[in-house]
């Protein structure tokens, strides 16, 4: 029996997130930055408890820069 490469598993999860992360950014390219706003907002209204920076923009298929520059928008506005 061959060993099993204990790396083989990370590194098919991080293949598979970099091609997700693709496929949304993709989908995000077109829209303008008051669509990922309000697309930020909608994420945030699932998660009561509120959810790190990292883990919205994954969801919201943002860079966490832009996210993080949304959301300080989005707070200065009252939101």
């Amino acid at each position: 029996s061959d060993p099993v490469d204990p790396c083989s598993s990370a590194k098919a999860r991080i293949v598979f997130r970099l091609a997700e992360h693709r496929s949304t950014m993709r989908n995000m390219a077109g829209q303008t930055s008051a669509d990922k706003a309000l697309h930020l907002l909608e994420v945030l209204s699932g998660e009561p408890q509120g959810m790190a920076l990292r883990d919205l923009a994954r969801h919201a298929g943002l860079p966490a820069a832009t996210a993080h520059r949304l959301l300080l928008v989005l707070r200065k506005r009252g939101f």
